[in-house]
């Protein structure tokens, strides 16, 4: 079976051309095709509606690979947050709430969008930070979300079924 062509997409563009993207995407999506982001290294693309957005952790110092994690700051920083263009999905309204209960902000609304009625982002994460990558018999420790989006993609059905609403 032939894979699709990759689709390419950019940060920095409006409102509208994001929103015409996402629903580009939909439509897509009624076809069966995915659309998996990482959440940006520097958090630029994975904000967008209708995709699976994967942010990158790394463990916290001293503790093992089942140690605690964090959001990615050592190299690269994982992009998050909330959307300034597309609403909240109905399957987050739960999570975001507990999260501005247990984490209120601490900024104003001109630099945090904390309306609350807008997508969070990433959807999940995974270790973005030393991980190890072997391509042609030599491995290396990388940095970076891109290459969690990969590793997502290979789940399958299962796993997209519990993230997706």
């Amino acid at each position: 079976m032939l894979s699709p062509p990759p689709i390419r997409t950019t940060g920095g563009l409006t409102p509208q051309y994001e929103q015409r993207h996402c629903d580009q995407n939909v439509k897509l999506g009624l076809q069966g095709i995915a659309f998996v982001y990482s959440s940006g290294d520097f958090g630029v693309a994975g904000k967008r509606g209708h995709v699976l957005s994967i942010g990158a952790t790394q463990l916290l110092n001293g503790t093992s690979i089942r140690g605690a994690e964090s959001a990615c700051q050592k190299v690269i920083f994982s992009g998050g947050g909330f959307s300034n263009v597309f609403p909240m999905p109905w399957c987050q309204k739960t999570a975001v709430s507990n999260y501005f209960g247990d984490f209120p902000p601490q900024c104003e609304a001109d630099r945090f969008n904390n309306s609350q009625t807008v997508r969070g982002y990433p959807n999940v994460s995974a270790n973005g930070a030393n991980y190890v990558t072997a391509v042609d018999g030599n491995c290396s420790l990388p940095f970076g979300t891109s290459g969690r989006h990969k590793w997502r993609a290979l789940e399958g059905p299962a796993f997209w079924s519990d993230v997706l609403c």
